[in-house]
């Protein structure tokens, strides 16, 4: 008997027993390569962000970043659809290229 699920990440079916999958929820399942790319994309944009808060602490010459810069970063990457690695390249850009 097939057990034809759709997948959770990329929304197409799939038979369960024939194709490795991973487990989502406990009705959810989703392919194994989709499943790690979605967790790579996320590790991927962590290490930008970690890597965005670590450039301006040294811009800046502080041990933390302040609240109201990590809420415009959070507004630019929700609203407008820059990315960390983005918004990174450009502060570079500005204040070592530019000067």
């Amino acid at each position: 008997m097939a057990h034809i699920v759709k997948c959770y990440h990329c929304g197409k079916k799939f038979d369960r027993d024939k194709v490795p999958f991973v487990q989502v929820s406990q009705r959810r399942y989703a392919h194994k390569e989709c499943s790690m790319t979605d967790e790579e994309k996320q590790s991927q944009i962590e290490r930008d962000r970690l890597a965005l808060e670590d450039y301006i602490m040294k811009l800046f010459k502080t041990d933390y970043v302040d609240p109201r810069v990590r809420k415009q970063i959070k507004q630019y990457v929700d609203e407008y659809n820059f990315t960390y690695s983005g918004i990174h390249k450009s502060l570079t850009y500005f204040f070592e290229v530019k000067g």
